[in-house]
């Protein structure tokens, strides 16, 4: 009874062990095979300083404080420089901040009210001290919790509580907060002359509508002959291209997008380390989104596709490599008497050609009757014969499909790997439950 209660303890932790294991398997091999996503675009920029403002007294979280309030600059890298409110209260900004965009204003608390004050109350449009002064507080309300009534300004504190109150029952606006995604596809690929390779080119449905300008360097055009053009991006945000390759070399396929970011985008410390007072932009950003990809181009030759190799004879009738003209010897003196009938053990002595003449004809071995000539391998093909479409005649077959770099595909020998280790794992389980019995 103990040894059979031994065998179960056993039987039972076998079989926990083989799961688990067949469980890790399956899950990295799952991890092999999922698609690779593209990384977000981000945008960086370094603060300025202050632009529109003036120093306003205020109680919050209980401690009465003097704070510049107004419009900040940021500048972008490679890029303008866009008029910002601050989002933190209580965080301090320094000239030479560094940031990087982290989202819309929509994802945080009192984000519907501080878009809409945004959209309506655009930091171009604060012309005045107490007006920007008045719209950064407004921001705060919603932003952290500051109580208007407690602004010491008369004038800045009734703007601020009435510009609160239209947000409050404002709708909450939608924008384009987000860098589209560009891409083209296949990122890579290679195809002879004379063919063509089609691209998609995607930025996603928020870009519907949207025209992108395409252009070529290298030997290859559009089907209008130019190395320039655009397409327009249909309901879901992409579009289809063919290229023509006209000659050998290298191919870059280039597709820019030109997109605005509304007022809304939220910038965050770009160091983990440095802490920084959080931005949100209150000004139109006008950017442009690239993407490339590479073909490479190549000449399809006359030369054979394939060349069979010359295939031994069995050694009894082996051919010889090389055949090379024998040395003359004098000839036998001419006999009347007849032919054996029988085979002689030794070959009999043929003609020889005359030295003069010796290359004319050169001695060959003749096979069995049993094997025919036909059945002996050539040792080359004949050459494909490509007709020259400029000749006048048919248009010629390629001789292989452009071979284009789709890395998204899931490889049937995985998913092979998968079901042959489910299969095994299982006959190992019902292996071991019947050896146990």
């Amino acid at each position: 009874m103990i040894e059979m209660k031994c065998l179960g303890r056993r039987w039972r932790a076998g079989r926990r062990l083989i799961g688990w294991c067949l469980l890790l398997i399956a899950i990295v091999l799952a991890a092999s095979i999922a698609p690779v996503q593209a990384a977000p675009i981000q945008v960086t920029g370094t603060f300025r300083g202050t632009d529109v403002g003036r120093q306003v007294t205020y109680t919050h979280a209980g401690t009465k404080s003097t704070n510049w309030a107004g419009t900040l600059l940021l500048d972008i890298d490679n890029g303008p420089t866009v008029p910002v409110f601050c989002i933190q209260i209580l965080v301090t900004v320094r000239t030479g901040d560094r940031y990087r965009n982290d989202g819309p204003v929509l994802a945080l608390p009192g984000g519907c009210q501080i878009q809409y004050l945004l959209d309506h109350y655009p930091a171009a449009t604060a012309n005045t001290a107490d007006e920007a002064a008045a719209r950064q507080l407004a921001i705060w309300v919603f932003s952290d919790n500051l109580d208007p009534t407690t602004i010491t300004d008369a004038v800045v504190r009734d703007r601020t509580i009435a510009l609160a109150s239209e947000a409050r029952l404002g709708q909450c606006p939608l924008q384009q907060t987000d860098p589209p995604d560009l891409t083209l596809s296949p990122p890579t690929a290679s195809a002879t002359v004379g063919q063509s390779v089609t691209y998609t080119v995607q930025a996603g449905a928020q870009s519907a509508g949207a025209n992108v300008t395409l252009t070529l360097t290298g030997p290859a055009t559009f089907t209008d002959g130019q190395q320039q053009g655009s397409v327009t991006l249909d309901a879901q945000g992409a579009a289809m291209f063919p290229v023509q390759i006209t000659g050998s070399g290298d191919v870059t396929v280039n597709a820019s997008l030109p997109y605005q970011l509304k007022g809304g985008v939220v910038f965050s410390q770009l160091d983990p380390n440095v802490q920084t007072q959080r931005l949100v932009t209150a000004g139109i950003l006008d950017r442009i989104a690239t993407a490339a990809a590479q073909l490479a181009a190549t000449v399809l030759t006359d030369t054979p596709t394939s060349v069979i190799a010359p295939t031994a004879l069995p050694t009894a009738f082996a051919t010889p490599t090389a055949v090379t003209a024998p040395e003359p010897t004098d000839e036998p003196a001419p006999t009347d008497e007849p032919a054996p009938t029988h085979r002689p053990s030794k070959p009999r002595p043929t003609a020889q050609p005359d030295v003069a003449t010796a290359t004319a004809e050169q001695p060959t071995e003749s096979l069995p009757a049993a094997i025919e000539a036909s059945a002996v391998p050539s040792l080359t093909e004949q050459p494909i014969q490509i007709t020259d479409p400029a000749a006048g005649g048919a248009a010629p077959i390629p001789a292989s499909l452009p071979n284009t770099g789709d890395s998204t595909g899931v490889e049937p020998g995985i998913l092979g790997a998968i079901v042959a280790v489910l299969l095994i794992g299982g006959w190992l389980l019902r292996k071991q439950g019947r050896t146990s019995k």
